[in-house]
């Protein structure tokens, strides 16, 4: 449906999915995908047990035997989130909320390929951040409007059929202006380095830096 979509749309700036040492119960490799469940749109951890490679992890299976010696599968829905930070260069923590309402968090690296450098990897991290957080602040809009319409004035609420299709909507334009979000603070960044670049050449030279960094 539209939120398929719309975790589609905005997961494609960072790919289906990202291999991250996952700071769970323990410490191992990982891979880390959106998925839409019961629950709503959820991030999906799927750990690597002891011995076994990136390439062995196998994201399709939807297998969540907690006897399985072979992965560990873990589900975040969106809805259970609480802030989402940059911890280090390429680091990201996730604070969950629990039914009790107490607050814990889920931490993990990403891990680039050999030819990626630093400034990638951190590239990188902050566009996983900016994805993760736009579609939880999506989700909880959704919810809220979702509560909206099912509250509207008793005998007049809209039909199931003109419901969806605002519902549909909604979702399409906050994945417009979620996107378009996503490409303004990239451009914004690749020009913050630029101006640096330029700053570092030209010996200190700040206004000249900044006109060449805009013109570039």
């Amino acid at each position: 449906g539209s939120g398929r979509s719309m975790i589609g749309s905005l997961f494609s700036a960072i790919g289906s999915s990202v291999v991250v040492a996952a700071g769970l119960e323990e410490t191992t490799l990982a891979k880390i995908s959106i998925v839409d469940t019961f629950s709503g749109p959820s991030i999906k951890i799927v750990m690597a047990s002891e011995g076994m490679n990136d390439y062995e992890i196998d994201e399709d299976n939807e297998e969540e035997d907690e006897n399985s010696d072979k992965q560990k599968i873990r589900i975040i829905a969106f809805k259970t989130m609480g802030s989402i930070n940059a911890r280090s260069s390429n680091g990201i923590s996730i604070y969950e909320l629990d039914n009790d309402g107490k607050s814990f968090s889920v931490r993990f690296d990403i891990l680039g390929k050999a030819q990626t450098d630093d400034d990638q990897i951190s590239e990188i991290r902050d566009t996983f951040v900016d994805c993760l957080t736009r579609l939880r602040d999506w989700d909880r809009r959704r919810r809220n409007e979702s509560s909206s319409i099912n509250d509207n004035d008793g005998n007049q609420q809209p039909q199931p059929s003109k419901k969806k299709n605002i519902l549909k909507e909604r979702a399409e334009k906050a994945a417009h202006f979620a996107k378009r979000e996503i490409e303004l603070q990239k451009t914004k960044r690749d020009r913050e380095k630029r101006k640096a670049k330029y700053l570092k050449e030209s010996g200190g030279l700040k206004y000249t830096a900044i006109a060449m960094a805009n013109r570039a």
